[in-house]
């Protein structure tokens, strides 16, 4: 996604902070999807990283479906990426994904250790699971949303509508979304910079499979992605609310997004519009 001196502008304004959080996290994973040409992907097709990984690449899934990189007809200034599944429900390796190349345990994240895990996304729809984070096997991670609702997920660690937690996936519409994991193994989740859901949980996660391979819009029990991501990032450390502030606004801001609630934390309210590109 392309920065707009608009934007940086208002974050220099309005966050005395540093875009990386203070606690000097390593930014693991961050797929902008600005250097793939837009259009339908083919698969293996290789999707740059510009954290400290290697980069990720698309596969159309083993049940069908596509993937494609589209530009700012979808409000953002950049590139983002469209994940089409055949129908709904198919996971793992079945849904087209972007198959992230290291395990959990090689980029050093589990249960038990504080992670952050955000993106840009526009749910397509409320049906099942669409999990935008998750593993290409076994009964693992899986950050998304479940029957409608925003869900974050470790496998017997969660917190979501399995657990009474239920905030409204907004299909149709951008927000950013960052899903935060406490070395206690507490987990938050965060809406448009705003805290909506935990501290909870404090569960084993003990059947967190941690050897196998990462992947962006899949995971298990029916969980492939239907939508649109931008900006996917994974950090190695549990974010603030104001870290989290103050990465999202880096970057422009979809026309579709509110931002009531995390300015309202200031007591202030900013519009901005992007660029007609």
């Amino acid at each position: 996604m392309n920065k707009s001196p608009l934007s940086l502008a208002f974050l220099s304004s309005m966050f005395a902070m540093a875009a990386v959080p203070s606690t000097q996290a390593t930014l693991l994973l961050h797929y902008s999807f600005d250097s793939n040409s837009a259009g339908e992907l083919s698969n293996g097709t290789s999707i740059s990283n510009l954290g400290v990984g290697p980069a990720g690449a698309f596969t159309s899934g083993s049940n069908g479906g596509s993937g494609s990189i589209v530009t700012s007809g979808v409000n953002f200034g950049g590139s983002a990426l469209r994940l089409s599944p055949a129908d709904n429900g198919h996971q793992l390796r079945g849904a087209p994904h972007i198959a992230v190349s290291v395990s959990l345990a090689q980029a050093g994240l589990s249960g038990s250790t504080p992670y952050t895990m955000m993106a840009w996304v526009n749910f397509d729809n409320r049906t099942g699971d669409n999990m935008i984070f998750g593993q290409l096997d076994g009964a693992t991670l899986h950050h998304g949303s479940r029957n409608g609702n925003v869900h974050f997920g470790q496998w017997g660690d969660d917190l979501g509508p399995d657990q009474g937690f239920n905030f409204d996936n907004q299909a149709g519409t951008w927000h950013h979304v960052a899903y935060v994991n406490e070395a206690n193994q507490n987990q938050s989740i965060y809406w448009d910079g705003v805290l909506i859901g935990g501290p909870a949980g404090g569960g084993s996660a003990g059947d967190m499979e941690l050897n196998q391979p990462a992947a962006i819009g899949t995971a298990n029990n029916g969980g492939s992605f239907a939508g649109l991501l931008d900006e996917v990032r994974i950090y190695d450390s549990a974010m603030s609310a104001s870290e989290i502030q103050s990465v999202m606004t880096l970057v422009p801001e979809p026309a579709t997004a509110t931002f009531a609630g995390l300015l309202g934390l200031a007591g202030l309210m900013v519009r901005r519009r992007r660029a007609t590109l």
